[in-house]
């Protein structure tokens, strides 16, 4: 059996109401937030800095990454090195 929780929706935030909700149920003032989007397009020095940035340092994909046996994950980070 998988020790592995499920987290909140990446996509939480991505709702300006449901973020604002979000907030004020952890204590921030609703009317003092400022909701804005950006578009982050990334520069990567090589194919596998995608799949170690994931693999490293995201949250989900992490945990995900992290309980794959080792020939899947090879074979997650090929694929990945491919597509980029």
């Amino acid at each position: 059996m998988s020790t592995c929780q499920k987290g909140p929706s990446k996509f939480l935030y991505a709702n300006k109401q449901e973020c604002r909700k979000a907030l004020e149920r952890d204590g921030f003032h609703g009317e003092s937030i400022i909701f804005e989007t950006h578009l982050v397009e990334w520069d990567v020095p090589t194919p596998r800095y995608l799949f170690e940035a994931e693999r490293d340092a995201g949250v989900h994909t992490a945990g995900l990454l992290a309980h794959q046996a080792s020939d899947q994950l090879e074979a997650i980070k090929r694929a990945i090195e491919v597509r980029v």
